[in-house]
């Protein structure tokens, strides 16, 4: 949550750089404001942002780190959306 009591979704990845050997990269996207912590807004949050930076879903993995339910729950996730 921001200071103004937005929550906000934080959006970084993670790459290899096979331009200088196999350096390892990681970067910051931005951050995707949420309406709300369930796991299908929050799922729909992270494809709409990686559809309009560019980001083709089939080149990706992810991993989530929160401690929310919503990012592991027992009985539905985030991953199981994905």
């Amino acid at each position: 949550m921001d200071v103004s009591g937005i929550e906000q979704l934080s959006i970084c990845i993670r790459y290899i750089n096979h331009v200088n050997g196999a350096e390892i990269c990681e970067e910051f996207l931005g951050f995707c404001p949420l309406a709300k912590q369930d796991a299908a807004l929050i799922t729909e949050a992270i494809l709409s942002q990686l559809e309009k930076w560019g980001l083709e879903i089939d080149y990706l993995r992810g991993q989530g780190y929160d401690g929310a339910s919503a990012m592991s729950g027992h009985l539905k996730d985030i991953s199981s959306l994905c």
